[in-house]
């Protein structure tokens, strides 16, 4: 599915003018203006959050941009065509090692744990007319039923093993492919 939001958002902007008013700190992942009116300026941009998204922008010629849409754009010489995933699950963290490009699904993948969650871990949630926790996973946009299950702990390691078996390219699918052991 390609993303709606970022088709519509067509830009001119080219690498070369971007570079031309910014450097990349590649210690911290930050956009560096060189200029700010017409004076050397040399202070960072887009290393705090300012959109209701949680992520940082910053404004280029009257346009509001993602700050690691730009630094994308800076390393590769074009926009992404979808969407941009922090591969730590990080929005602030803009190092280009922790930016790879998505479709929807990927971009899912490495969601954090849900404000409403009550259970405390990522698919497990309590069943209250069955008295059981239930576990399910997002899979190509639709919640796949993995079990109920007695015991937290059990419900727990059957959404391990649902990530690493469903979305096999996540970094928390890689994680506790580790923490398991399992190769």
């Amino acid at each position: 599915m390609k993303n709606k939001t970022y088709s519509k958002m067509k830009s001119n902007l080219t690498q070369a003018e971007l570079k031309a008013q910014f450097d990349y700190d590649a210690k911290n992942g930050w956009l560096i203006r060189k200029y700010r009116n017409e004076k050397p300026y040399n202070k960072p941009a887009g290393h705090k959050v300012n959109t209701s998204a949680g992520y940082s922008a910053i404004g280029i010629n009257g346009k509001i941009y993602y700050s690691h849409r730009l630094i994308w754009l800076y390393h590769y010489g074009e926009f992404p065509s979808e969407f941009i995933d922090h591969i730590d699950g990080n929005k602030m963290n803009n190092r280009i090692e922790n930016l790879r490009a998505a479709d929807q699904n990927i971009n899912c993948h490495n969601h954090k744990l849900q404000k409403n969650n009550t259970s405390g871990f990522p698919g497990v949630r309590w069943h209250k007319r069955f008295g059981k926790y239930y576990v399910s996973i997002r899979v190509d946009c639709n919640d796949k039923f993995i079990g109920y299950f007695q015991d937290f702990e059990e419900a727990v390691l059957a959404s391990k093993k649902a990530k690493i078996q469903y979305h096999p390219t996540s970094p928390i699918a890689q994680k506790y492919r580790e923490e398991l052991g399992i190769d």
